[in-house]
């Protein structure tokens, strides 16, 4: 029940997403989920509908109706193989799409390759999806299906998700030289600095020695200070699914102070 129910919020929230995405609040939908399931609790019928079909002057239009037909093939409800979001999840292991080579030659759907990149990539769309899939990492749970009158149209496996989890991992695990600058300092050796690599902000912790031989010699530093590190990312998943990450700084090289840097500029 508990696998059940975070599965379905996660894909409630992902429908409505990729609708806001695709179309802004211009088209309202509806998402439904029958009060009485037929066959079991892991086979619940969801109904997504259009606003705009309770009117039937509306009915009529096109416009309504290709929307919605796209909003459907996207999530897999309409049986197009390549181009819905489960689709392209497993193509990518669960990446994003970086390259044109990354989604299929044939789109079969009715947007343009950059709007179907900016929905997949989106955020919010992939912290939706992995949650609507998130009930395979239960025991017995082995497969997730879109079905259309009893076909089904889409299936994800424990696999496939393994198989995102593993390729996520191997992503974030890395060493590198980076320049960062400091959003917050920590006096103490076992805290965390907050740093920015001028697109994400998180925390790591400092342990080269003769950084801290500096500090407790006199050096300051303050926001907008920037170091050149060694940075080592290490992430693991635990079997709830929860993926955590630890960064840690063995070697500061580099130091560059914002007053000095101002100072270069006249």
């Amino acid at each position: 029940m508990l696998a059940l129910g975070t599965g379905l919020r996660g894909q409630a929230l992902l429908i409505r997403r990729v609708k806001d995405v695709l179309y802004g609040e211009d088209f309202p939908i509806g998402i439904e989920v029958d009060t009485e399931f037929e066959y079991s609790s892991y086979l619940v019928p969801v109904h997504v509908f259009s606003e705009a079909f309770k009117s039937a002057e509306q009915l009529l239009a096109s416009q309504p109706v290709t929307a919605l037909a796209n909003l459907l093939q996207i999530l897999g409800f309409l049986g197009v193989s390549g181009t819905t979001l489960y689709a392209l999840f497993k193509r990518l292991k669960g990446r994003r799409i970086e390259k044109p080579d990354d989604i299929p030659k044939e789109l079969n759907i009715n947007i343009s390759v950059d709007l179907l990149i900016r929905i997949y990539n989106d955020p919010e769309v992939q912290t939706q999806l992995r949650k609507t899939l998130d009930p395979l990492r239960q025991d017995g749970i082995e497969e997730f299906q879109t079905r259309r009158g009893g076909v089904v149209l889409e299936r994800v496996s424990k696999k496939d998700l393994h198989a995102a989890d593993e390729a996520e991992i191997q992503d974030l695990t890395k060493d590198e030289e980076i320049d960062l600058g400091i959003e917050k300092v920590a006096w103490r050796r076992n805290l965390a600095w907050h740093f920015s690599d001028d697109r994400t902000s998180f925390d790591a912790r400092i342990e080269d020695e003769q950084f801290w031989k500096r500090i407790e010699a006199g050096e300051a530093f303050s926001d907008g200070d920037r170091l050149r590190v060694h940075l080592r990312t290490t992430a693991r998943r635990k079997p709830n699914g929860t993926l955590t990450i630890e960064r840690r700084i063995p070697t500061v090289i580099d130091v560059q102070h914002v007053r000095n840097r101002q100072s270069e500029l006249f």
